[in-house]
């Protein structure tokens, strides 16, 4: 047995790189295939999350022009009450 494993030690060298080498390669066109998706996962989150704060920041801006629009209307209806200014009716209407 010792001296069959002698005579092909340099086949068997090379058939055990081998199978190390493409045992790796494969190790490795796994790990890169798995990065390349989650960098693509991530950068779809990414824009996911970015449309949603814009969108969140656009309600925002509309909610205060509202809140100011009120603001304004509640002044002007102070204002006609105490009867400080005049035609402020219009203001209010407007």
């Amino acid at each position: 047995m010792r001296d069959v494993l002698f005579r092909h030690r340099v086949f068997l060298l090379v058939v055990t790189t081998a199978v190390a080498l493409t045992t790796f390669h494969g190790l490795l066109a796994g790990l890169t295939l798995l990065a390349v998706v989650l960098a693509v996962h991530e950068h779809h989150l990414r824009l996911r999350y970015r449309a949603a704060f814009r969108n969140a920041r656009r309600m925002l801006a509309v909610e205060s022009q509202r809140t100011d629009a009120i603001e304004s209307y509640l002044d002007g209806i102070l204002v006609a009450a105490r009867g400080d200014a005049e035609d402020t009716s219009e203001r209010i209407l407007h």
